[in-house]
């Protein structure tokens, strides 16, 4: 399984998948643009590039397909995070928030903020709490 891997993309397009065991590469998918920033899902792993995108892959299926690409920005795409409601948050010039509509993400808000980092963390009563960082 591929939560089993270290996962590590760059600014040469590529997403590699390492063993973590002995660190040999076991896999590679092209995402054709420079990668800025990951996020593991639970059958799936979102990548955000430097031209604004972010890429859902299914790790599951044979060859890890791009299921769904969002225009999430106009910028690098520099935070990604899952909330416990299955939302996700991107972030670069401002935050975005996606929300799951069956197989697909769609865009439900907007928040101006530009950030550089975000993570979510779970609060005592169930919901996430979106911890950010920025250049000011």
């Amino acid at each position: 399984p591929f939560r089993d891997l270290l996962i590590s993309g760059g600014g040469d397009g590529w997403i590699r998948l390492w063993s973590t065991e002995d660190y040999d590469l076991e896999d590679e998918i092209n995402a054709r643009h420079s990668v800025r920033s990951i996020l593991v899902l639970t059958k799936e792993l979102a990548s955000g590039h430097n031209n604004g995108e972010v890429q859902i892959w299914d790790m599951e299926k044979p060859g890890k397909p791009r299921v769904q690409s969002l225009k999430a920005h106009r910028e690098c795409v520099y935070a990604l995070a899952m909330l416990r409601s299955g939302e996700l948050v991107t972030g670069a010039e401002n935050i975005r928030v996606f929300a799951r509509h069956g197989p697909d993400f769609e865009l439900t808000q907007t928040i101006r903020e530009e950030i550089l980092c975000a993570c979510a963390v779970p609060c005592k009563s169930g919901d996430s709490q979106v911890v950010t960082g920025n250049m000011k």
